[in-house]
Protein backbone atom coordinates (compact mmCIF):
# COMPACT_ATOMS: atom_id res chain seq x y z
CA UNK A 1 0.00 0.00 0.00
CA UNK A 2 3.15 2.12 -0.03
CA UNK A 3 1.78 5.30 2.38
CA UNK A 4 3.67 6.31 5.13
CA UNK A 5 1.70 4.51 8.52
CA UNK A 6 1.77 8.08 10.01
CA UNK A 7 -0.78 9.05 7.15
CA UNK A 8 -2.27 5.64 7.46
CA UNK A 9 -2.85 5.88 10.92
CA UNK A 10 -4.11 9.47 10.80
CA UNK A 11 -6.90 8.07 8.31
CA UNK A 12 -7.74 6.00 10.69
CA UNK A 13 -7.94 8.69 13.17
CA UNK A 14 -9.59 10.19 10.98
CA UNK A 15 -12.65 8.44 10.46
CA UNK A 16 -13.33 7.04 13.62
CA UNK A 17 -16.77 6.18 14.71
CA UNK A 18 -17.73 5.81 11.35
CA UNK A 19 -19.06 2.15 9.76
CA UNK A 20 -16.86 -0.32 8.51
CA UNK A 21 -17.56 -4.28 7.40
CA UNK A 22 -15.62 -7.29 7.86
CA UNK A 23 -15.24 -9.42 4.67
CA UNK A 24 -17.77 -11.72 6.49
CA UNK A 25 -20.22 -8.89 6.75
CA UNK A 26 -19.74 -7.86 10.42
CA UNK A 27 -20.40 -4.37 10.54
CA UNK A 28 -18.55 -2.27 13.58
CA UNK A 29 -17.57 1.15 14.40
CA UNK A 30 -14.42 2.18 16.62
CA UNK A 31 -12.40 4.67 18.59
CA UNK A 32 -9.06 5.55 19.09
CA UNK A 33 -7.66 5.85 22.62
CA UNK A 34 -4.03 6.69 22.49
CA UNK A 35 -2.24 3.93 20.89
CA UNK A 36 -5.50 1.79 20.88
CA UNK A 37 -8.34 1.32 18.53
CA UNK A 38 -11.26 0.11 20.42
CA UNK A 39 -14.23 -1.82 18.99
CA UNK A 40 -17.59 -0.23 20.06
CA UNK A 41 -20.08 -2.89 21.63
CA UNK A 42 -17.25 -4.95 22.46
CA UNK A 43 -14.39 -5.05 25.19
CA UNK A 44 -11.75 -5.86 21.96
CA UNK A 45 -8.96 -3.35 21.43
CA UNK A 46 -6.55 -3.38 18.72
CA UNK A 47 -3.22 -2.23 19.09
CA UNK A 48 -1.36 0.26 16.54
CA UNK A 49 1.34 -1.63 16.42
CA UNK A 50 -0.91 -4.71 15.30
CA UNK A 51 -2.06 -1.74 12.25
CA UNK A 52 1.72 -1.03 11.84
CA UNK A 53 2.65 -4.71 11.60
CA UNK A 54 -0.37 -5.62 9.50
CA UNK A 55 0.11 -2.54 7.23
CA UNK A 56 3.59 -3.57 6.15
CA UNK A 57 2.40 -7.04 4.90
CA UNK A 58 -0.10 -5.24 2.70
CA UNK A 59 -1.22 -6.03 -0.03
CA UNK A 60 -2.99 -9.38 1.21
CA UNK A 61 -5.73 -11.26 -0.38
CA UNK A 62 -7.70 -12.03 2.95
CA UNK A 63 -7.49 -11.73 6.86
CA UNK A 64 -5.62 -14.91 7.61
CA UNK A 65 -2.84 -14.25 5.45
CA UNK A 66 -1.44 -11.93 8.28
CA UNK A 67 1.62 -13.49 9.93
CA UNK A 68 3.72 -12.57 13.15
CA UNK A 69 2.47 -9.94 15.65
CA UNK A 70 -1.12 -8.92 14.09
CA UNK A 71 -4.44 -9.57 16.57
CA UNK A 72 -7.44 -8.35 15.41
CA UNK A 73 -6.97 -9.62 11.79
CA UNK A 74 -10.48 -9.16 10.39
CA UNK A 75 -11.14 -5.65 12.10
CA UNK A 76 -7.16 -4.47 10.94
CA UNK A 77 -8.19 -6.19 7.52
CA UNK A 78 -11.16 -4.07 7.10
CA UNK A 79 -10.42 -0.87 7.80
CA UNK A 80 -6.79 -1.05 5.85
CA UNK A 81 -8.38 -2.65 2.78
CA UNK A 82 -11.27 0.57 3.11
CA UNK A 83 -11.00 3.41 0.30
CA UNK A 84 -11.45 5.96 3.01
CA UNK A 85 -8.06 4.78 4.84
CA UNK A 86 -6.15 3.18 1.58
CA UNK A 87 -7.70 5.16 -1.80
Amino acid sequence: MGADFDEVWERIRQHRKETFTTVRGLKFRYGILGNWLVIYDTDFRVTKTSFMNADAQMPVADPEDFTGDVQGKYYIYAILTDPRINP
